[in-house]
């Protein structure tokens, strides 16, 4: 099993790519400790523990009552590699291709369309889908969580419906 790493190790590691990659340079002051505990949303002690761990680590220094900065490299910082710049050539695409091949696909029982089934956000707001799931559960009880295929729809052997990408409905047979 993977061992994870503690939160505030995790900001610090992030801190010191951010440093060893020029955004935070020698002399620069770091954010505040409650600015940063707000920016990622953890605890003013996560944070200070990030801090002291890069202090440790010899790449920050803390200025008494002006906050926390970026320490003058000991030894030059190795650079970064360039990143390879790769340019496409344009290709044109025919939508009409695309649009026929989509609703060939529609048409299709060899493609459950798992999108279908998810309203955008503006149709209902991500915040009331707990508030709806539970109205439905309430109104049919355990009914509501089967799944029930169209007519026609291919079934496995055992009359469960085929997965799709290793996925499972609760109550399917393994």
């Amino acid at each position: 099993m993977p061992q994870t790493l503690p939160l505030y190790q995790v900001l610090a590691d992030r801190l010191s790519d951010l440093i060893q990659g020029g955004t935070f340079r020698p002399g620069d002051k770091l954010p505040s400790i409650r600015q940063a505990s707000r920016d990622h949303q953890v605890s003013v002690t996560t944070i200070l523990q990030s801090y002291h761990l890069l202090e440790d680590r010899g790449m920050v220094e803390a200025h008494s009552r002006s906050g926390y900065f970026v320490s003058p490299p000991s030894k030059p910082l190795i650079p970064r590699s360039p990143v390879a710049v790769y340019r496409a050539k344009p290709v044109r695409i025919e939508t009409t291709c695309i649009f026929e091949t989509v609703m060939d696909l529609v048409e299709s029982r060899d493609v459950i369309p798992f999108a279908a089934a998810a309203p955008d956000d503006p149709i209902i707001s991500l915040s009331r889908v707990p508030s709806l799931a539970a109205a439905v559960f309430r109104k049919y009880g355990a009914d509501a969580s089967h799944l029930y295929a169209p007519d026609g729809a291919p079934r496995t052997t055992n009359g469960t419906f085929p997965t799709f990408a290793g996925l499972r409905h609760q109550g399917d047979a393994r």
